[in-house]
């Protein structure tokens, strides 16, 4: 058989644990690489979200204030055709009736 010296084994160790570091060092660098890229990904769907959400708020308030300001207008409409059903329709309707008690004429 093969004999070896003790500085041969001790450099034949020495070799075997430095295989082992890089073995572990190389592993570690994977990992970090996968870690990195998941970073990445993580970063761009964050800015893709936060475009998203960025135009969903452009576009919410912009809908919103629209909404606003139609409901303020149909508001209005409906407090000015009360008025006018209080204050005019129904009164002339008063009169048409007691006028042409034969034949009630109704408005509504």
């Amino acid at each position: 058989g093969i004999n070896f010296s003790q500085k041969s084994k001790k450099d034949i160790i020495d070799l075997m644990r430095v295989n082992d570091e890089i073995r572990v060092i190389s592993s570690i660098k994977k990992d970090f690489i996968e870690f990195r890229e998941a970073v990445n990904l993580y970063l761009a769907k964050t800015k893709i979200l936060s475009e998203l959400i960025h135009a969903f708020n452009q576009l919410y308030v912009q809908t919103h204030l629209d909404l606003e300001f139609r409901f303020q207008v149909k508001s209005k409409e409906l407090k000015d055709t009360q008025i006018e059903l209080n204050e005019e329709l129904f009164p002339k309707q008063k009169t048409l009736y007691i006028n042409n008690r034969r034949q009630p004429f109704v408005l509504l």
